[in-house]
């Protein structure tokens, strides 16, 4: 019983300094997977990617109109009061913005989060968005400016320089007559002569007066908005107090603020949970602590395991005890954590539904990444606790054996070769084996309207985000292109404007900016987004000849001659490829294997020529189509429209999308192309009009599902 007794107090140091050393594991693990994740901006980031969340950003907020009512009211620090500027947001803020507005908030929050700085500036996190912005006007003006005279040029780089020294606050709050007038009726009386820049600002006047009382209306619904987000309505910038916004206050961070707040001005009192938190994260990463926590565990290990050695106990039995008992505790600990962690959805549910949705996700990876992390922790420990008393010295050639032996085995695993034998490919057409024995007429494809008008190419009001041979590979077998010539002063005014007026604005657009040679794509103005015809064709060229078993439908509003049009098409090489419709427009159609195997496999149509080349006929004498100025989504109907009523015609163009002030409504867009919005829309026409459409034409291919529609359509849904 002495003996026993004895041996427990020669026991005890081991246990104090074994449970001390544990402990201090533990501590030491905890601040390295902090370091490792709460502390790094770089988790953030790639949370936000892996949720995808960059593409959301476009594809969900912009079309939620929570989100959207947001934006109008200054969720960005300045009203965007208008859904078109909402609409070209990809444009003025394209990935690379969003990427380092991301990045920039990621480093803010780890900086908040570390103690190195007591609040987060708004200005700062916004500045890559509002620098992106400024740089796409700059690329305008630069192509506007080339094609001015060189004094003109220099009147509007002055003009624009005295348009950005305006202070915020009267963009905010001033009408456009008081904000506008003065530079540019300073523009104005510097290009022309008197008499001339007399008449052009007694027309801008009026105009001007007009933009100051629709803002001013406009002011009142954002005001009155603002109340009502007060009231709680559902806001992207109040609910980011800490932990998803961190030191701006709620209604200070609600309120677009003419100049930076003061850093005490704009701190709050951070929720408990950061405020417990943030001590933990400056630890892990400072340097200093983080390097004294590790001195600490060191020291403490060897301790215990000098008093083993002084005791008698095995070290290696010590140390596996500092593992294990390290384990044990990091497992309870990992368990009261995941219990007191509010739920990602508890944090998110004050934000629109869109960014919600997006913000859960994102946490949630949070949440994954750190309990992967802290998982992996324990288990290392486990095992080293477990083979540590393996490693005594008449075991370690055994295990050094082992050890090699598994890494071979490893290694050697790839090069194994797969023993399955890939089955012969069937032959497909449009991507379907079913299609190929299909007439062209009853294969439902779908339609890009104005494909050419993409975020991607620099377009101001875009019906899409990626250029065309991007919604190629999504699925878009038919492209709708405007044809043009680049605009002057006559084509570029409304019919309507006539007389005096007309004659001293032709002049003043005359006078300002030249035509540019060539033929072009463009939706409106040309100058508001162009591309050339001869590239984007041969693109197309080189995308058909990527892709053999594929043929493609252009529908050409040609606003050019037949004869400019066959010259760009000869130019970009698709003569080749070119088919020749039906002499009978309601005759049949050959298959799309046919078409494939002669190898025509790009089918043009014109809406307004009728040849005299073979291949280019006019559209509606093939087809007929229902009506394409739509401005809700209720009002899409099945009603004839241009090539009339009858069912004799072959062809269908079903117009499915909606357009409002001339522009592709992205909320809109997301909605109506829905796939069971097609399918029911479809079916819905096929019962009045006779026939499932052979072309849907929608804005916006990226937003909803439109190809899966039109795939479901071909398989006999």
């Amino acid at each position: 019983m002495a003996g026993v007794r004895r041996a427990g107090r020669v026991a005890r140091p081991v246990l104090w300094h074994t449970a001390f050393a544990a402990a201090l594991l533990l501590v030491l693990t905890a601040l390295t997977l902090i370091r490792l994740t709460v502390a790094d901006p770089a988790s953030y980031t790639r949370a936000l990617r892996a949720a995808d969340g960059y593409e959301r950003a476009y594809d969900e907020i912009l079309v939620d109109p929570a989100a959207r009512a947001q934006l109008r009211t200054g969720a960005l620090g300045i009203p965007l009061r208008s859904d078109v500027v909402i609409d070209n947001l990809p444009l003025l803020v394209p990935r690379p913005a969003l990427e380092a507005a991301a990045e920039g908030g990621a480093a803010a929050l780890t900086s908040y989060l570390t103690g190195r700085t007591d609040s987060v500036s708004r200005a700062e996190l916004l500045r890559p968005l509002t620098r992106s912005a400024q740089e796409a006007g700059r690329r305008h003006l630069t192509a506007l400016r080339a094609d001015a005279d060189p004094a003109t040029a220099r009147r509007l780089g002055r003009l624009v320089r005295e348009l950005q020294e305006v202070p915020a606050e009267r963009w905010r709050t001033g009408d456009a007559t008081d904000v506008l007038g003065t530079p540019l009726s300073a523009f104005v009386d510097d290009t022309w002569d008197a008499r001339t820049a007399a008449q052009i600002n007694g027309l801008l006047d009026p105009l001007l007066q007009v933009l100051g009382s629709e803002a001013a209306g406009e002011e009142d619904g954002a005001k009155a908005g603002g109340a009502g987000a007060a009231s709680g309505v559902p806001s992207l910038v109040s609910p980011l107090a800490p932990p998803l916004g961190y030191g701006a206050g709620s209604a200070a961070a609600a309120r677009p603020a003419a100049h930076e707040p003061s850093s005490a001005a704009a701190a709050s009192v951070p929720p408990p949970r950061i405020g417990l938190l943030r001590p933990a994260v400056a630890a892990s990463a400072s340097p200093l602590s983080y390097g004294a926590v590790l001195l600490a565990t060191a020291g403490a290990c060897l301790l215990a395991l000098r008093a083993a050695r002084r005791t008698g106990v095995s070290r290696t039995h010590t140390a596996a005890a500092v593992c294990g008992g390290a384990a044990v505790l990091a497992s309870a600990t990992g368990l009261l954590a995941w219990a007191l962690l509010p739920e990602p959805a508890e944090l998110t549910r004050q934000l629109p539904g869109s960014v919600a949705s997006l913000a859960t996700d994102v946490l949630t990876r949070l949440y994954a990444d750190a309990a992967l992390r802290w998982s992996l922790a324990v288990l290392a420990l486990t095992l080293l606790a477990l083979v540590l008393p393996a490693l005594r010295r008449r075991s370690r050639r055994r295990a050094l054996t082992a050890g090699v032996l598994v890494a071979v085995q490893l290694a050697l695993l790839p090069a194994v070769p797969s023993a399955s034998v890939a089955a012969p490919a069937r032959e497909v057409c449009n991507g379907g084996a079913e299609l190929c024995a299909r007439p062209y007429d009853r294969v439902v494809q779908i339609a890009s309207h104005n494909a050419m008008s993409t975020v991607a190419d620099g377009f101001l009001n875009a019906h899409h985000d990626e250029p065309i041979t991007v919604q190629l590979d999504r699925g878009v077998r038919a492209l709708m292109l405007d044809t043009h010539y680049w605009e002057t002063g006559e084509t570029l005014l409304p019919a309507g404007l006539r007389g005096r007026a007309r004659e001293t604005l032709v002049r003043a657009v005359d006078d300002v900016v030249s035509a540019r040679r060539g033929t072009w794509l463009c939706h409106g103005p040309c100058r508001l987004g162009a591309s050339d015809l001869t590239g984007q064709l041969r693109a197309v060229g080189r995308w058909l000849d990527a892709h053999p078993r594929e043929v493609v439908t252009l529908i050409v509003q040609d606003d050019i001659p037949p004869a400019a049009t066959e010259r760009a098409f000869r130019r970009a090489g698709l003569l080749r490829l070119l088919a020749r419709p039906p002499a009978d427009p309601t005759g049949p159609w050959p298959t799309l294997g046919s078409m494939i195997r002669r190898g025509q496999r790009l089918v043009v149509f014109a809406e307004y020529s009728d040849g005299p080349m073979l291949w280019y006929p006019n559209l509606y004498r093939y087809a007929t189509e229902t009506p394409y100025t739509v401005g809700e989504p209720a009002q899409l109907d099945c009603a004839p429209n241009r090539g009339g009523a009858g069912r004799a015609k072959r062809i269908f163009l079903l117009n499915h999308f909606v357009t409002r002030d001339r522009a592709a409504d992205r909320a809109a867009a997301a909605q109506v192309n829905r796939p069971e919005e097609i399918i029911a829309r479809a079916h819905r026409c096929e019962r009045l009009r006779g026939r499932l459409p052979t072309v849907i034409a929608v804005n916006h291919v990226q937003l909803g599902d439109a190809v899966q529609a039109a795939r479901r359509l071909n398989a006999g849904e």
